[in-house]
């Protein structure tokens, strides 16, 4: 499937074209916390999605006061690069010591993998994320038929295909929407959602399927 991110660059516009009619028509309505920032980057997913062991489905974004400052052209080509399905160094680009942008957050999240992997890099090759839509806003509501969801499921449909450990964080009754192939899936969810770290007490039947490094 052609991949839509590929024409992002980083001086903008930030919403693709395919999306803008959608995205537009949305912020019309929504209020407040709601409503999409349409001039920060868009992070539709990160990691190498395409051969990652473990995937992340989330629902999207989220946008702070500090997200316009932290995002630096060497945040942007990095990103742009992981979209395009380029080989960096971290693909999971939060964990990149040089990137502030969303560090903490995915740190806390994803420290106890630190038990399986042998250290962030690893894990920033070993864990991906997929966003339910891929724009900024400070509080989540779905964005009903966006164009570029289809390339989103079809990242999920190939995890399916070569049997990736799949953690539905967020947005579950929306991604089964999306990707019905995941409910005949042995995916995991997490005992709390409103706080989805990847630990033993969060989702330990994950941790029961992951072999702890030697």
């Amino acid at each position: 499937m052609l991949n839509p991110w590929r024409k992002l660059c980083k001086e903008g516009p930030y919403i693709l074209e395919e999306d803008r009619d959608t995205v537009s028509y949305y912020n019309e309505k929504a209020k407040g916390n709601y409503k999409i920032i349409e001039d920060v980057m868009p992070v539709p997913f990160v990691g190498s999605v395409l051969d990652s062991e473990i995937v992340i489905l989330m629902s999207n974004p989220k946008y702070n006061d500090t997200t316009r400052e932290l995002e630096n052209n060497e945040y942007k080509e990095k990103l742009i690069k992981i979209f395009n399905h380029e080989c960096v160094e971290y693909p999971f680009f939060c964990l990149d010591p040089d990137i502030q942008v969303g560090k903490d957050y995915w740190i806390s999240k994803l420290k106890g993998l630190l038990f399986f992997y042998k250290n962030w890099n690893e894990i920033s090759n070993k864990v991906s994320n997929i966003q339910l839509h891929p724009y900024s806003s400070r509080e989540f509501k779905p964005l009903k038929d966006l164009p570029s969801q289809k390339y989103s499921a079809y990242l999920v449909k190939k995890a399916i295909e070569r049997k990736a450990f799949i953690i539905v964080a967020r947005g579950k009754r929306y991604w089964l929407q999306l990707v019905p192939e995941l409910n005949n899936y042995n995916y995991f969810t997490l005992n709390s959602w409103r706080s989805p770290s990847i630990s033993i007490k969060n989702c330990p039947d994950l941790f029961e399927k992951l072999n702890p490094i030697k």
